[in-house]
């Protein structure tokens, strides 16, 4: 889809504004750790900008809140 065209094309680290997001899926989560393990294997970092207390809350629950770096 559009996400992973933007992404598959970025020539650097990636930076995932939350700022607007008001519900996750399990289905995002998944996309968000893809696009993680995608672009490490890539050479590149993704970053997480401006993350809702309710994700963040969620990635420390299922023990991802150490793999993603905050902008």
């Amino acid at each position: 889809g559009e996400f992973d065209a933007a992404v598959s094309g970025a020539a650097g680290d990636v930076v995932i504004d939350l700022g607007g997001v008001t519900f996750l899926s399990t289905l995002g989560i998944g996309l968000i750790v893809s696009t993680q393990d995608a672009l490490d294997g890539e050479g590149h970092v993704l970053r997480l900008a401006h993350v809702p207390d309710f994700i963040d809350r969620t990635f420390r629950t299922m023990n991802l809140d150490e793999i993603f770096e905050r902008a």
